[in-house]
């Protein structure tokens, strides 16, 4: 009985054993995601819902159980997204998009690059004109009309700026032209009554010349102006007086209806007061009952001996009779005649004139002048002007080696005229001495302009301001040149010739 037990036994575990894990329903795995049995003879696969795990998408082996897998292919968000999103892989080839060409940002990502070229309309735009993208405040350049533009030419944008004047009392600005008001005292002037300053050229409309009294014909300044005759003669003939300035004077009896009887102040004519004018000294006096032949003869001096009249046969006369004299000096030392001036014919030894001192100029006797200025002397303690021997104003020049001459040679006084003067304002040298000069500013035209407009000699090359052809129009819109064009939205500089004193 036991045999068969024990039989029966042996049979049933051999069963189990050929079935696997004896029977039960419970394998073992080695993982989660393991397919297969461990203890199973005969592999059996089973279904399971844990994925296997990978050190990447392209991996072979489950790390976990080491399964033989088949390799993933990798996922990424986007194009150009660098990262798998499920094993983090990088990828090398991205292929980003762009909204424009010249964008700087792919518009999916978002990763800036670098080499793009924006195009905008000047150098101010802000908004490139294919992508839109805005550039930095600090890549602008702001294109300025003048150097003392204070607004660009092509935007709002201001800047602070001065004009530029050739002299302090310069009133336009040599860039732009600008005028600008300069006090009237700036301005030097030679007299008060002159038009023109001296050092920058500007021409007033408000000078006036100046006079000491309303009739007065030569202007206080000293400028030599003379003006015609403003006297308001009222009063008769022989006692006018100007309504002005009181100035009086006698004029000639006026007889214009030839009854001897002046038209103006009523006396009866003495025999002087006529109409005839013809060259004839010798009238018939027109008082009615009068008819006396009377000769109205003129002479120019006591010794004169012929009628100033033309034509005059009858007025010649000799010395002696009435009041007719010969020619004679003042006193026994003179030369000329003290009637006329004519030089005397001296015989014999002259007799010496008498003086009060060495630069006494006039004769005690005869009263005749002798040169002052070879008798005067200058010295450098009491000056060109005063005598150094007799204190009086001696009327000596001051003496200048050169025009240029800041300074007297011998009194040291100051020339107003002195300093160095260029041929031009830019000249580099005086024109006198050859000096240097300093403070050498060349006037152009225009901004634009190359060449100095008054020597036309100066050229500038690195000085000038762009050309400006807003218009598109190839002429410059500034100085008016015409603008060739050597490349596409290139203009060139060029030189504008200088303005001549006759244009």
């Amino acid at each position: 009985m036991k045999r068969i037990f024990f039989l029966l036994l042996s049979v049933t575990l051999a069963l189990f054993a050929l079935t696997g894990c004896f029977g039960t329903v419970y394998h073992d795995y080695s993982a989660d995601c393991d397919p297969f049995c461990d203890c199973c003879p005969v592999p059996v696969e089973r279904e399971t819902t844990v994925e296997h795990t990978r050190e990447s998408c392209d991996s072979t082996i489950c790390t976990t159980c080491a399964t033989e897998l088949e390799p993933l292919e990798h996922t990424y968000s986007n194009d150009c997204d660098p990262i798998c999103d499920v094993c983090e892989a990088a990828r090398t080839t991205l292929k980003h998009t762009y909204a424009a060409d010249c964008s700087s940002a792919c518009s999916v990502c978002g990763e800036p690059r670098t080499g793009v070229t924006h195009t905008y309309t000047n150098g101010c735009d802000i908004d490139c004109n294919i992508c839109g993208e805005k550039r930095a405040e600090s890549e602008l350049v702001h294109a300025w009309l003048y150097p003392c533009s204070t607004v660009c030419t092509y935007c709002d944008a201001t800047r602070s700026a001065e004009h530029a004047y050739e002299f302090e009392c310069s009133v336009s600005c040599t860039h732009c032209g600008g005028k600008r008001v300069v006090p009237a005292e700036q301005h030097d002037y030679e007299f008060g009554c002159s038009s023109t300053c001296r050092t920058c050229g500007y021409v007033r409309t408000d000078n006036e010349h100046l006079y000491s009294t309303a009739c007065d014909q030569i202007c206080d300044y000293g400028c030599g102006y003379e003006r015609e005759e403003q006297h308001d003669w009222d009063g008769l003939c022989n006692a006018q007086v100007c309504l002005l300035c009181g100035a009086t004077k006698s004029a000639a009896h006026i007889d214009d209806d030839g009854n001897a009887i002046c038209d103006d102040c009523g006396a009866i004519c003495d025999h002087v007061c006529y109409n005839d004018a013809s060259a004839d000294c010798d009238r018939i006096c027109a008082v009615e009952g009068c008819g006396k032949a009377v000769s109205i003869h003129s002479y120019s001096a006591a010794c004169d001996l012929t009628c100033n009249a033309e034509g005059c046969t009858t007025g010649d006369r000799v010395v002696g009779e009435g009041d007719a004299v010969d020619h004679a000096p003042k006193a026994v030392c003179g030369t000329v005649c003290q009637y006329c001036g004519e030089a005397l014919v001296i015989e014999g030894e002259p007799v010496a004139h008498s003086y009060d001192g060495e630069c006494d100029a006039k004769c005690n006797a005869c009263g005749e002048v002798r040169s002052t200025s070879a008798l005067h002397t200058a010295s450098a303690e009491k000056g060109c002007d005063v005598c150094a021997v007799c204190g009086e104003k001696s009327g000596l020049e001051h003496t200048y080696t050169k025009t240029c001459d800041m300074n007297c040679s011998i009194c040291n006084a100051v020339n107003p005229d002195g300093g160095h003067v260029g041929l031009y304002p830019c000249s580099a040298e005086c024109k006198y001495c050859g000096a240097a000069l300093d403070n050498i500013r060349h006037t152009f035209d225009y901004a634009c302009s190359n060449t100095c407009a008054l020597c036309g000699e100066f050229v500038r090359t690195d000085a000038a301001d762009p050309h400006v052809d807003l218009d598109n129009d190839k002429i410059c819109d500034t100085c008016g040149g015409a603008l060739p064009t050597t490349g596409e939205g290139v203009l060139p500089e060029h030189n504008i010739p200088a303005k001549k004193d006759d244009e």
